[in-house]
């Protein structure tokens, strides 16, 4: 793989956080990534990767705060476009923790943290 990846097995939050170290926050052009999904299909085929070519946009910071265990994060959202997850928008904390994703076609299906605890400074 010669660009970014990520490991969705199931959604990783980890990992899509990472994704978005690639992108620039100045221009908000589109930078290719690479996404590798892992599924167990059955007991004969453990696991099977699935690698697919996408891209990630940072859209920009948002003006509503993210409230998690009594901290506000003001986070930047970004859009990852790619086969396994079609569009997914993330918001990440300044420091890079994945605060939410979600699919736009599937709003039910929103993965957002609901606790934190900092142990130290990062």
């Amino acid at each position: 793989m010669d660009l970014s990846y990520g490991l969705l097995w199931p959604l990783s939050a980890f990992s899509l956080a990472s994704l978005t170290r690639v992108t620039s926050v100045d221009d908000g052009k589109p930078v290719p990534i690479e996404i590798v999904q892992l599924q167990q299909l059955n007991y004969e085929l453990t696991v099977l990767s699935i690698r697919s070519d996408g891209l990630i946009r940072y859209l920009g910071q948002s003006k509503s705060a993210i409230t998690v265990s009594g901290k506000n994060w003001y986070p930047k959202v970004y859009e990852i476009t790619a086969s396994p997850v079609r569009k997914l928008t993330l918001w990440v904390s300044p420091e890079g923790l994945l605060l939410g994703a979600e699919k736009p076609s599937f709003p039910k299906g929103r993965m957002e943290l609901v606790r934190f605890t900092k142990f130290v400074d990062f």
